[in-house]
């Protein structure tokens, strides 16, 4: 396990760093998840279709927060930090090239995986960061 803990203050470099890389993930998130449903309509897809799409989507997070809550544990947070953000970029960088159904739902795939695997090992990274007196706090500031 892994403790980053930098002196007593709440507010400290690693942890306004986690809160801002956390903030773009989310907005990112958040601004093209709506967008999706037009986007599959320009290809050519239905809402259904793309609601199932999303639908899936939703309990595969689960599966990357699974897989990177034993890793975080085991291997340098920060690597998982990094290999995440790789993934996620890589997820919607997809999203650009998807012409057909499959490829929509494997970009859309390997960006639930990575959303997973990158929330979860940024909260764990903020609350190592965090002084034991000042959790409560940095945990509702978070």
């Amino acid at each position: 396990m892994q403790k980053n803990v930098t002196s007593g203050k709440l507010w400290n470099r690693n942890y306004i760093l986690c809160m801002a890389v956390s903030a773009i993930v989310m907005a990112a998130y958040s601004m093209f998840h709506p967008a999706l449903s037009i986007y599959g309509e320009t290809l050519g897809y239905g809402t259904d279709i793309i609601g199932g799409i999303v639908g899936i989507a939703t309990f595969i997070c689960m599966f990357g927060r699974m897989l990177v809550g034993g890793w975080s544990d085991r291997y340098s947070r920060k690597k998982i930090v990094m290999i995440s953000l790789a993934f996620l970029l890589v997820g919607y960088l997809l999203f650009f090239f998807s012409s057909s159904i499959a490829v929509l739902l494997v970009a859309k795939i390997f960006q639930a995986v990575s959303q997973g695997m990158i929330t979860t090992v940024l909260n764990t990274v903020a609350l190592d960061t965090l002084p034991p007196d000042k959790m409560g706090a940095g945990i509702g500031y978070y």
